[in-house]
């Protein structure tokens, strides 16, 4: 509604008060309907000219100032009980509000003599022209007790912005760089983004518990994918970031399945990973905006009940993060590399966007309590709020507060400010936030940055280990993940080639050939002739084993009794496999069960192999401490049979027994003590024997060997200084780097400690004593 409209919902008395006012005194007698039409007229040619502005501003008491003040700096706009809020917190002195009792009721009086309520000082406004009011109510007439909205003419406020007392309250408040700064960068949210679905990926499936989290387990799987800690935040319900960003890859279709599903699965291909830089930003900034993905009011600290944490936000979100972006886009105007401080940003929506959130009830003097009605409040109930203006602070700002640390930091739209040695993170207020380069872009006020999205290469080493270094394709490193195992590293991402990983990418169409050619064309330069070989041998093993599925394979408990079902068995075409295994080929089942049958043979049919739970169950072997294996029944199945010869021996006299050399055996051909162990506890149904573990730990050579040295420990002030030294041609070779530490250490050999002190020195590195 513009002034000219409001003018038309003005009652009678206020326009006579308005035309005295503004000194038209052919409307000095009352106002009537059959002259009320020209006396809006003539209103409509008098009020915001820049005489009337200046004589209607000689009238203005300092209440009636603050008022207008709070109106310029919410751009105009706002409603009623919003900028009494602010007159307030200005510490004018007004008398209390009046009850909203109809026996008591009584219009606001413009002019008043002395303390006025509220209500008067507003009325005075009105009745000079210089705010206009109504209300949202079609129909609603108003006298001279203002309607729910206030607002100032354009023309109004340009004549305002021009006078000495409100010069400059339409500036938006900027800050100082606070002591502590939080760096924040969009494109590692992306980089972590890519490593979360790769690991999804390798998982032909992710499970869910019956309360839509990931099971802690495969989480801390996650993290560690991700180079995180698995020590802290180790669940996915107290780990909000990672948790978002599964919500955003499944509302990006890049997982399957929704939030009430029992299992995610990645899609077979990443769209997503597949797009530039620059547009892989946006789709996920959009997607968070605009979609359900994330609800932030369930995230804020405040006690509240009524909404499931899998369900979608309701589509009102996608309106208030778009309120809060363009005010905090307004406040970054002109200067969007400054600082600006979150208790601007706070202001700024509360006295012009109070309602961005959970709109109120059209009542005029009586509010519900919006923040317990679930209706009005999305579907939550915010338990303990019994005052409106606490409950803006409970809700809405923490809402405010909850987008800048958790969405626009994650995403890496923002940067934040704390004061020092204070706590930091989700929900915790900063004193001030910065727009980054693509936060700038994405809110409009620049352009897009550059990303660098080439020349990063992957470096093959004669040890089988991979760098795969940045920046690089995420398509390369998704193709990588077929075929060789990544074991962490940040800027560096190292990988291992090993049989069982060359084997799985095999499987997947990736023969030796292909993967070599992979390495080369990524690396520049021929892969090391040692890697060559190995890898070709590792195929012409695989080779040489052949898998026939759904074959018929009958097992004999001795060969006394294979000698005696021969004639029944006669019939069929049979390949013997040794002295226990005979496989019938091109026959059903059927017909052989039935052909043992008539020959007065009942054997036992096992048309699946055995789970691991029935494995279990039946307790197939007995180890005593010495490593005998003791069987508990006549014959062992298939499943069965080659699990306990994976670690144990069978002698000449059929009995089974675990020896350094079966063990060592086991360990050459790739199992580890973690495996070994686990599988003898399955078969047998209770945990190893203590003596017989801490043997099999032994001939494993699970302790391995130890070396005492003597060293000394460097450490620097940022990764980056690490990072470069490095790379220096001088320094760098006497330098070895921990890898995995929080902080930037490196290893240097005592021999070698005076050589890089005095280079450090030359670098200008100042050198704390430590303990040498």
């Amino acid at each position: 509604m513009n002034w000219t409209e409001a003018l038309s919902s003005y009652s009678n008395e206020l326009l006579a008060a308005l035309c005295t006012a503004n000194r038209l005194a052919q409307f000095s007698k009352p106002i009537t309907q059959s002259n009320r039409a020209d006396a809006i007229r003539a209103l409509q040619k008098t009020l915001v000219k820049t005489a009337v502005v200046k004589y209607a501003l000689k009238f203005m008491g300092p209440i009636e100032k603050t008022i207008i003040k709070a109106l310029m700096i919410s751009g105009g706009t706002n409603d009623l009980e919003s900028v009494r809020r602010q007159v307030q917190i200005e510490g004018a002195a007004m008398k209390p509000v009046r009850l909203a009792d109809v026996s008591n009721w009584q219009e606001a009086r413009p002019d008043y003599q002395g303390t006025p309520h509220f209500e008067d000082a507003v009325a005075r406004t009105v009745c000079f022209g210089l705010v206009f009011t109504h209300n949202p109510i079609v129909g609603h007439q108003i006298s001279f007790t203002p309607g729910r909205m206030l607002f100032i003419p354009e023309a109004t406020l340009a004549l305002l912005d021009e006078h000495p007392d409100f010069q400059g309250k339409s500036e938006p408040p900027m800050t100082q760089q606070p002591p502590m700064t939080l760096r924040v960068s969009a494109a590692d949210f992306q980089r972590d983004l890519s490593r979360y679905w790769r690991h999804g990926h390798k998982q032909s499936e992710i499970a869910l518990t019956t309360q839509g989290w990931i099971y802690k387990a495969n989480f801390k799987t996650f993290l560690a994918a991700l180079n995180l800690p698995t020590t802290a935040q180790n669940d996915e319900s107290s780990n909000a970031r990672l948790h978002f960003m599964r919500r955003l890859l499944v509302a990006l279709h890049e997982f399957e399945g929704d939030n009430f599903a029992d299992f995610l699965y990645a899609t077979q291909d990443s769209k997503l990973l597949g797009l530039p830089m620059a547009q892989r930003i946006k789709d996920t900034f959009d997607t968070w905006q605009h979609s359900g993905a994330w609800n932030e009011l369930n995230r804020i600290p405040t006690d509240h009940h009524g909404v499931d944490h899998r369900r979608e936000a309701p589509p009102i979100l996608a309106s208030a993060r778009t309120v809060v972006l363009r005010t905090i886009a307004r406040l970054g105007s002109g200067h969007p590399q400054d600082w600006i401080g979150t208790d601007a940003l706070i202001g700024q929506i509360r006295r012009k966007e109070y309602q961005f959130l959970i709109k109120r009830p059209e009542r005029r003097y009586y509010y519900d309590n919006v923040y317990s009605n679930s209706e009005l409040s999305h579907g939550f109930s915010f338990l303990g709020i019994r005052d409106e203006s606490v409950g803006w602070t409970l809700v809405e700002q923490a809402y405010i507060v909850n987008m800048l640390t958790g969405p626009l930091y994650w995403i890496g739209l923002v940067e934040l400010g704390y004061n020092k040695d204070v706590q930091t993170g989700e929900n915790i207020a900063p004193l001030a936030f910065r727009l980054t380069d693509v936060g700038q872009w994405l809110l409009g006020l620049a352009e897009a940055p550059q990303f660098a999205e080439t020349g990063g290469r992957l470096v093959v080493q004669p040890n089988f280990v991979v760098l795969a270094m940045e920046p690089i394709d995420d398509r390369v490193l998704i193709d990588l993940d077929r075929f060789a195992d990544s074991t962490g590293g940040e800027r560096v991402i190292n990988y291992e080639l090993t049989r069982a990983s060359v084997y799985r990418g095999q499987r997947q169409g990736w023969h030796v050939e292909r993967i070599l050619q992979f390495l080369e064309q990524h690396q520049g330069i021929p892969v090391a002739a040692n890697v060559r070989r190995s890898l070709e041998e590792w195929e012409s093993q695989h080779q040489r084993i052949t898998f026939r599925r759904n074959q018929l394979v009958v097992q004999f408990a001795d060969t006394d009794t294979q000698a005696e079902t021969r004639d029944a068995l006669n019939s069929f075409q049979v390949r013997s496999l040794n002295a226990q295994f005979e496989v019938i080929e091109g026959q059903p089942a059927a017909q052989v069960i039935k052909a043992l049958h008539d020959a007065g043979w009942i054997p036992l049919v096992e048309r699946e192999s055995p789970s691991a739970s029935a494995t279990a169950l039946n307790k197939v072997i007995v180890c005593a401490e010495d490593g005998r294996v003791t069987l508990t029944q006549p014959s062992l199945n298939v499943t069965e049979l080659g699990q306990l010869s994976q670690f144990a021996q069978q002698s000449d006299n059929d009995e089974w027994r675990i020896t350094p050399e079966s063990i060592r055996r086991a360990v050459a051909k790739g199992l580890t003590v973690d495996q070994i162990l686990p599988l003898i506890s399955e078969l047998q149904g209770r945990e190893v024997p203590l003596v017989l573990e801490k043997n099999i730990r032994k001939w494993s050579g699970f302790y391995g060997q130890a070396s005492l040295q003597s060293a000394v420990l460097l450490e620097l002030g940022t990764v980056d200084v690490l990072t470069t030294l490095l790379a220096d041609a001088d320094i760098g070779l006497y330098l070895a780097p921990i890898e995995g530490s929080s902080k930037p250490l490196a290893i240097v050999a005592p021999e070698h400690a005076n050589t890089v002190r005095t280079l450090l020195i030359e670098r200008g590195v100042q050198i704390v004593k430590g303990n040498e």
